[in-house]
């Protein structure tokens, strides 16, 4: 008999019950259904609230990292802050993939942005590795990871409050939140520049070979990785 039973579209007449609509006014976070995302994202930040301090303290470290001048040897001689900023750039990034999968991407594949992330942060870790060992520089290398890593971690986790403002605030403008978020990712991307420009002088690099790095394992990498992501979309 429960076999039997479908969805209530209209209720019968004299029945209180009364049909209740659950859409999003926000315009449907999980417009293609894979509630796989849900569950994933649910339990992800679930697991964000326990190690709560650890990432409050990785977010301070990535923060410091990036605008704080000679923040980098009390971050790495630290070994909690260490590990709470891995922490937090692993969390982080899974999140901050739903974020631009709904908001600056308008629903493409969840999936899909988030194996372009990940690509795109191994292909340029892997590459500045390669970089560092044809110089036989470690030191530009862990300069370079914490910086990009930071750089990562205040992207996205801007990106998941900007994304918490669009979910409460439905009726200001998808727009709206897109410039705030470029706005801010502008910043946190100049403040990278910058701090890799004095890594590259640092370690004896010329400026020509940072215009290089720059243009071929990030600028032109976020090209491709848009390109692939909107193509999937269309």
């Amino acid at each position: 008999m429960l076999a039997d039973i479908g969805l209530l579209q209209t209720p019968w007449p004299g029945s209180r019950l009364v049909p209740f609509d659950f859409s999003c006014s926000g315009g449907g976070l999980f417009p293609y259904g894979d509630m796989a995302v849900f569950h994933f994202l649910l339990c992800l930040s679930f697991l964000a609230l326990i190690f709560f301090s650890r990432m409050l303290s990785g977010f301070v470290s990535a923060w410091g990292l990036l605008f704080v001048p000679n923040h980098e040897k009390e971050v790495v001689s630290n070994k909690y802050k260490t590990t709470s900023l891995i922490l937090t750039f692993f969390f982080t990034v899974p999140l901050s993939a739903f974020s631009f999968s709904v908001i600056f991407l308008q629903h493409a594949d969840y999936w899909l942005v988030l194996s372009v992330m990940a690509g795109f942060i191994l292909f340029r870790q892997t590459a500045t590795a390669v970089l560092s060992w044809i110089a036989c520089n470690k030191d530009f290398y862990t300069a370079m990871k914490y910086a990009g890593g930071s750089t990562v971690i205040v992207i996205a986790l801007f990106s998941v409050v900007v994304t918490i403002l669009y979910m409460a605030f439905p009726s200001l403008t998808v727009n709206f939140f897109v410039t705030v978020f470029f706005a801010g990712a502008l910043i946190s991307l100049s403040a990278y520049w910058i701090k890799s420009i004095k890594i590259f002088m640092n370690s004896d690099f010329s400026i020509v070979l940072w215009f290089l790095y720059l243009c071929s394992l990030e600028i032109l990498p976020l090209f491709v990785a848009a390109t692939v992501i909107l193509s999937n979309g269309n």
